[in-house]
């Protein structure tokens, strides 16, 4: 029985491992309470408030800003957001020295019109956890 006991709390202690999706030696995708957040060096986190999907390439990750994070905020760094919440940021990977929204190499929030141009230049399907 205590054999039973001791793999079942074994398999739950494995099924609760956070997952990670490496993007390259700098940025990683890893799910954290309430969603899935972008960091780099596993420790400094990117997007503030999570995202819930991401996008890359070479030079750039797009990321769709965590959408419970930003409803009800009437305004982000000066612009005025949709009501769903539904926001975007860009990452200019060679430019970005780890300052989140106050980077040079930080672009964001961004439209959902400002986002889908961007999306045509990043090939590939957005990664989720």
């Amino acid at each position: 029985m205590r054999k039973m006991q001791f793999a079942i709390l074994l398999a739950l202690s494995l099924a609760s491992c956070e997952p990670q999706i490496t993007i390259d030696s700098d940025f990683a995708l890893m799910h954290v309470v309430g969603g899935t957040g972008l960091y780099q060096y596993g420790t400094l986190p990117v997007i503030p408030g999570g995202c819930d999907a991401v996008k890359w390439n070479e030079r750039y990750i797009l990321a769709k800003g965590h959408c419970s994070y930003y409803v009800g905020r009437n305004e982000y760094s000066g612009k005025t957001l949709p009501a769903s919440g539904d926001v975007y940021f860009l990452i200019d990977r060679q430019r970005y020295t780890r300052k989140q929204e106050r980077d040079p190499g930080f672009s964001g929030p961004l439209t959902q019109e400002e986002a889908a141009e961007w999306e045509q230049k990043i090939p590939g399907p957005f990664q989720t956890l």
